[in-house]
């Protein structure tokens, strides 16, 4: 085989292989991407269902307070229960929104809930500090 043609023959080879690995990154990548959006998905499920939980504890506790102011006599450990499971789902939330953040890459701002880049210092919407 002629020497120009075998070199030929091997820049298409090595190109061939190059864009093979580029095709296989961006695979990954695309890959990686479709995870974090699943796994982002879930997330948000799972806040709305401690949303809805949420709603539901709400309404005991207020029926809790009506039966009181109706004369019935408190129980002081059913309503305890009721807010310390309240501020674990608050809690539970919160860092559920904080994976979301890290797979987004961005953070909320703490006072606004606005959606700021992950490298910012600053809420862009009220100032304050993230």
């Amino acid at each position: 085989m002629d020497d120009n043609v075998r070199k030929l023959f091997d820049k298409l080879k090595k190109r061939a292989i190059d864009m093979g690995a580029a095709a296989e990154y961006t695979l990954k990548q695309a890959g990686r991407k479709t995870g974090d959006t699943v796994e982002i998905a879930k997330l948000n499920m799972k806040i709305f269902d401690i949303n809805s939980e949420i709603d539901l504890d709400f309404r005991k506790l207020g029926e809790l307070v009506y039966a009181v102011h109706n004369g019935r006599e408190a129980d002081d450990n059913e309503i305890e229960s009721l807010i310390s499971g309240i501020e674990q789902k608050l809690n539970d939330i919160v860092l559920y929104k904080e994976r979301i953040g890290i797979l987004k890459g961005s953070v909320e701002c703490p006072v606004c809930q606005s959606i700021c880049g992950k490298d910012d210092k600053f809420c862009k919407k009220c100032g304050s500090e993230l």
